[in-house]
């Protein structure tokens, strides 16, 4: 029986959460389906190892939609649809699954024969709610998504946001958690860094958080809890592996806050002693981030909100303690799955496979001027005071973390996207 022709859209591959599923799903599925990836953003820069045919849809007018009128961006709309359409008859596209609220419209109204799926990675009340400029999505989701043979949702709280607050069926839904390769992040954290520089940083504790520079990741929040920790522990370091629009208003903060802040370019030209005189250290997009992460301390995540956190779980698989904020949706499943979804820690909640810490606020994050103080700075440095105090502690918290990571293998969630597929 031949195999069949399954067509992944997505915006671009340039980085990101759900850009790095894609990738490894398009590896993982590629022994059985023919794949075929089409992206229409960002034609020229692929951030992940893809397998399959690529396909760039080339479109008039900029791929940042701000920058375009509201009749470029409806020009686009329109041409996105009908190329979508070519491209699913010309390569004879029996399932085409689709990431991210764009891609996920326009697969739908790009539809033929084929079976459609939709794949859903953020919390949507969070994200429209917070950003006007995406929310004309909330009618698009409410009218299309029925439409669809299925929904894809990486965890159960993001489920139910679909269902209560955007109509969408019950039975349309299929919940299916990101996974993990633990053999090749195995493989990855043991290879050297690749700057000397690099490894002074790691001679002392250091914070780490990963993920892009943007409002929904909460990184400004650190900047008052490192300076808070460097009180008892003025050796500790913070480390953000990421980019994004945020990167000048994260370096300002950290002068007005006075931590000594470098990027990497700026970092690689300095000699050992001077590299060791920094507080915050911003190193971009690592391909192999494992490699950081692995000599970290402490893994940090301060996100208002989440579809799923890829990014949490690739700590703990490389054996970092973690502590998270108690956002929609994800961190609860992964470190305290047994209570379900209760309400928000409103106080530290020390569980099984780490610390939960009551949501982060925006307000007043970005205000670096003297005086401001910002909800919740005091408990999370304590907790993490704490924790690099108690050696045991964090040595138990490493383990719980490498133990919980293993429920994500590859093999496990992979089967239900062949199921998925295959139907």
């Amino acid at each position: 029986m031949s195999k069949k022709n399954v067509l992944i859209v997505i915006n671009q591959l340039h980085s990101g959460g759900a850009e790095k599923v894609v990738a490894s799903l398009s590896r993982d599925l590629a022994p059985l389906y023919n794949i075929h990836i089409a992206i229409f953003n960002d034609l020229e820069d692929i951030g992940y190892p893809i397998h399959g045919q690529l396909i760039k849809i080339n479109l008039p007018y900029s791929s940042t939609a701000k920058s375009n009128s509201t009749w470029a961006r409806a020009i686009r709309f329109y041409l996105l649809i009908r190329q979508l359409r070519k491209i699913k008859v010309k390569f004879k596209i029996d399932v085409a699954i689709s990431f991210l609220e764009a891609s996920n419209i326009v697969n739908i109204l790009s539809r033929k024969q084929e079976k459609v799926y939709v794949s859903v990675r953020s919390n949507l009340s969070e994200e429209i709610g917070r950003n006007k400029q995406v929310s004309i999505y909330r009618k698009f989701v409410k009218k299309l998504y029925n439409r669809a043979d299925g929904v894809v949702a990486p965890s159960r709280s993001l489920s139910e946001d679909l269902i209560q607050n955007f109509g969408v069926e019950q039975s349309k839904i299929f919940e299916i958690q990101n996974y993990l390769n633990m053999d090749q992040i195995a493989s990855q954290q043991e290879e050297r860094l690749a700057y000397s520089q690099y490894d002074v940083i790691f001679r002392h504790p250091v914070l780490i958080n990963v993920g892009r520079l943007h409002p929904a990741k909460g990184q400004a929040f650190l900047l008052r809890v490192l300076r808070e920790v460097k009180k008892t522990h003025p050796d500790v370091k913070l480390v953000i592996l990421g980019e994004g629009d945020l990167k000048g208003t994260i370096l300002q903060g950290c002068e007005e806050l006075g931590l000594r802040a470098a990027t990497s370019d700026k970092l690689l030209k300095e000699g050992a002693d001077e590299v060791a005189n920094f507080d915050v250290y911003l190193l971009g997009m690592q391909k192999n981030p494992y490699q950081f992460l692995k000599k970290g301390t402490i893994f940090l995540f301060p996100s208002l909100y989440e579809g799923f956190p890829n990014a949490l779980l690739e700590a703990m698989a490389v054996g970092l303690p973690v502590v998270a904020a108690d956002c929609n949706s994800g961190p609860r499943e992964i470190l305290a799955p047994e209570t379900g979804l209760k309400e928000k820690a409103n106080s530290v909640e020390i569980t099984k496979y780490g610390f939960l810490m009551p949501p982060v606020s925006k307000d007043n994050m970005y205000d670096f001027t003297a005086g401001n103080e910002v909800e919740g700075t005091s408990v999370w440095a304590k907790v993490i005071e704490d924790l690099l105090t108690d050696t045991k502690m964090l040595q138990h918290y490493s383990e719980q973390a490498k133990g919980r990571a293993k429920d994500y293998s590859k093999s496990v969630i992979i089967e239900k996207w062949n199921a998925l597929v295959s139907r």
